[in-house]
């Protein structure tokens, strides 16, 4: 999906699923935060090779992270959408 962001465009992963993003925040800047409907928001983030590959790691398994730093990044993106609420 392509977006502007600042009168820039640039080809974007959006998710809605926590899981995933909590992972990828770990490595990647979370761009945009988007309410897509009642309490669902939509994590966006730079599309970039990078990124696929962490993708790729995620639904195969085969990622490697730190479980305290993957709960911490749960923790924060959870107080992001809350504080939206």
């Amino acid at each position: 999906m392509n977006d502007r962001i600042n009168n820039k465009q640039i080809n974007t992963y959006r998710s809605t699923d926590l899981a995933i993003t909590s992972f990828l925040s770990l490595s990647f800047n979370l761009i945009a935060l988007e309410k897509v409907e009642g309490n669902r928001y939509e994590f966006v983030f730079e599309r970039t090779p990078e990124l696929e590959k962490a993708i790729e790691s995620f639904f195969n398994n085969t990622a490697k992270v730190s479980p305290t730093d993957y709960f911490n990044s749960i923790k924060s993106i959870k107080s992001r959408i809350y504080s939206r609420s």
